[in-house]
């Protein structure tokens, strides 16, 4: 199973950007307020969530938490917790109705296909599409 802690930040191996191929994804850095953008505090420090430009990832290409001055950078208030994974449900409703926040916005839907054609390959199940 996952060893990943709700509400903590992680950093993604430079693997997953090379694999999808989206040169709108943002990559790892450790350095107008709508629904897909919501300033959220972080281990206190106030950060900004870009809600459109998130993306499907396997837990294969999670690198490492984001740990900064010896502490992990996390959401530590459960209730902000559930409200930025409603919202982030919101916000994959919308993308997957077509719904295109910025002309710079991650293809998402693209990368899920990949994702989950990578996850049919690790599991065998090449041919099931084929079968069904």
């Amino acid at each position: 199973m996952s060893n990943f802690v709700n509400g903590r930040l992680y950093f993604i191996k430079d693997e997953f950007f090379d694999s999808v191929g989206d040169g709108y994804l943002k990559m790892n850095k450790e350095s107008t307020k709508h629904d897909h953008i919501q300033i959220i505090k972080v281990s206190g420090i106030e950060q900004a969530f870009l809600f459109q430009d998130m993306f499907p990832i396997m837990e294969k290409y999670i690198e490492n938490p984001y740990i900064k001055q010896n502490a992990f950078m996390e959401i530590r208030d459960p209730k902000k917790v559930a409200a930025i994974e409603k919202n982030a449900r919101e916000i994959i409703k919308l993308i997957r109705l077509g719904i295109k926040f910025t002309p710079t916005q991650p293809d998402s839907i693209r990368i899920e296909k990949i994702m989950i054609e990578e996850l049919k390959k690790e599991n065998g199940d090449v041919n099931q599409d084929a079968a069904e």
